[in-house]
């Protein structure tokens, strides 16, 4: 936070005093990154809150809130970015030698940024995080094109100045669709895909005990998959002895699939029958 904060001031100062469109993009975007860090913290200190009665099922979805904010305030740079880049297009205008460490600066502060947010990313596996690293990632892609812009503004051109920061634009509206498409499946509760739904049968089945499995329903959420399942089981099997059989194949899915991640599974337990339904 700190970081962007200085960004923002230095280089939206730096962008005034050098007449340089593409430095003070860079300002406008360290403050995008400022705003998009506050909800961020917020959301994810809201996701992180145990379930309670209201929300039976936890609070991780403020997650894709968060994302979906970021997305707002990428969207309003991203048009502020391409309305001014067109205008100095069809005007240029020429830009300061000292525009040049100003550029440099905007590289090297959103990659320092990115490492510390990449490594919090990968200790909590929050996609709000996640989305942010992107986020900050597309700075650091942008810092590049702006200190190249820059660069050849002052050698040859100040059109490469507005040219560099249109390219931003472009740039910008790839990461607002990224970042989108990772929020939209846990919010709508998209399911187990269909190769998984079948491992978890096959895998119930190899338990002693089980005589069918069915109706595995599932909804990804930004810390894993909620899954429910049925269980058919012999009619005359004692309780106690059918919750160890549930409690098998709960260990042995979880253990067995490793390449998602399964925040909860419940298995209501079925008398199997001659038809094989309850």
């Amino acid at each position: 936070m700190v970081i962007n904060i200085a960004a923002m001031v230095i280089l939206i100062l730096g962008g005034i005093l050098t007449k340089s469109l593409a430095v003070l993009v860079g300002g406008a975007e360290a403050g995008i990154n400022v705003l998009s860090l506050s909800f961020l913290l917020y959301f994810v200190r809201k996701s992180a809150m145990p379930p309670d009665r209201d929300h039976p099922y936890g609070h991780y979805k403020y997650e894709n809130i968060s994302a979906f904010v970021t997305s707002i305030f990428m969207s309003s740079a991203a048009m502020f970015i391409l309305i001014s880049s067109i205008g100095r297009i069809s005007s240029p205008v020429s830009i300061e030698s000292g525009a040049i460490y100003f550029a440099v600066l905007s590289l090297v502060l959103p990659l320092i940024s990115f490492s510390l947010l990449l490594w919090t990313a990968k200790r909590t596996g929050a996609i709000a995080v996640a989305a942010e690293t992107r986020h900050l990632l597309v700075d650091a892609a942008d810092s590049l094109i702006i200190l190249t812009g820059v660069v050849l503004a002052i050698e040859f051109n100040p059109v490469f100045d507005a040219l560099s920061a249109l390219i931003v634009s472009l740039v910008f509206i790839y990461g607002i669709v990224m970042n989108i498409k990772t929020a939209i499946p846990s919010l709508i509760d998209e399911g187990l895909p269909s190769q998984f739904v079948d491992e978890v049968k096959k895998i119930s089945l190899t338990v002693n005990g089980v005589r069918d499995a069915h109706m595995v329903r599932s909804r990804k959420t930004p810390r894993g998959y909620f899954i429910d399942m049925h269980l058919l089981l012999d009619p005359n099997m004692p309780l106690g002895e059918a919750h160890e059989v549930v409690d098998k194949v709960e260990r042995k899915i979880k253990e067995s699939i490793t390449s998602i991640v399964i925040a909860d599974l419940v298995i209501h337990m079925e008398p199997y029958l001659s038809n094989g339904h309850e």
